[in-house]
Parts: C-alpha cells; structure tokens; sequence
C-alpha cells in the first residue's frame, strides 16, 4: 500500500507545476495587405512568423511596418502559476476550427515564478475569414520534464527535444 500511494504521490508532483502552466491570447488582430501594423506591442519580447512585410519611413515618426500580404497578429501571454523557473519555451500558432498549425515557433526562453511573458505570432492566410488562431506552449519545467499544452486543453507530457522534434512542434 505504502510503495502505491508513494509513486501515484510522485507522479502528481511531477504534473503539479506543469499544470500551472498556460497561455492566453492578449489580441488577436487582422490586418490586409499594405496596412501598418505595430511589431512587439503590448510588451512582446519576441516576435516571428511566415508574413512578408515591408517598412515605409514616415517623415515626423518612427517608421511603419507594412504588410504585403493578410495576415492576423496575434500576441500571446505565456503564464507561470508555479513557485519555480520554467523555460526554454515556445509558442506555436494553430487554427482552433481545423487544426491548421503554421510553420513556425517563437522562442520565449524563461518565465519566472508568478509571472508571464509575451510573445507575437504573425500568421498569414489566403483571405477570406480569419483564423480563430489559439496557442500551442511546449515548455521545460524546473525538473528537466517537457510538456505541451494546446489552446485550453490539459498538458501533455512530452520527450526530451531534439532537432527533429524541435521541427515537429505541431504533430497533433
């Protein structure tokens, strides 16, 4: 009995932090092509994506950056709701509606206890409706585990990176 409640206890410390751990979409904006758009707003320490855009220099303010084709900005808040350090983090974008994952990552590196970090995602699409895009997290905790979570799904637990799963993020 003793050595049964002793591994299901471990196995709920090590999911604990883990699920402390969330995302949540700050803004979620469209934009068409040769519109201005504002990079690393709302605080975002980092920022990627698969849009193509141009810069145009404005003769009183700072430059604007334009896209060339549509695009949604979506910035991301990456939680850490745990007393402990997590990181090296990435922040994926998928299509809530149909799965859809774009082929890109932003790193975000580490989260401090009881605190979040931001990212952008800059995804683009063939026009039409936009994309109910949500964020896909994979992330290290402090006990050297990885883990994934989807949107507002639960954290899946994960194997160690490599250079073939780091180009994998977005396997359902």
């Amino acid at each position: 009995m003793a050595a049964v409640a002793y591994t299901r206890d471990v196995k709920a410390r090590r999911w604990a932090q883990a699920r402390l751990i969330y995302s949540t979409v700050l803004e979620a904006t469209p934009y068409g092509p040769a519109e201005a758009f504002p990079l690393l707003a709302h605080g975002a320490q980092a920022g990627d994506g698969d849009v193509t855009f141009g810069t145009m220099t404005t003769r009183n303010g700072p430059p604007l950056d334009i896209a060339e084709t549509p695009f949604v900005l979506v910035s991301v808040a990456v939680h850490n709701g745990s007393d402990e350090l997590i990181g090296p983090i990435w922040v994926k974008a998928f299509d809530r509606d149909d799965g859809q994952t774009w082929n890109f990552s932003v790193p975000l590196g580490f989260v401090e206890p009881h605190n979040y970090g931001v990212v952008e995602l800059y995804c683009s699409y063939g026009g039409g409706d936009v994309p109910r895009i949500l964020p896909r997290v994979v992330f290290r905790d402090s006990g050297n585990r990885w883990w994934r979570r989807s949107g507002w799904d639960g954290v899946e637990r994960r194997p160690s990176p490599t250079a073939w799963w780091m180009n994998r993020l977005n396997e359902k």
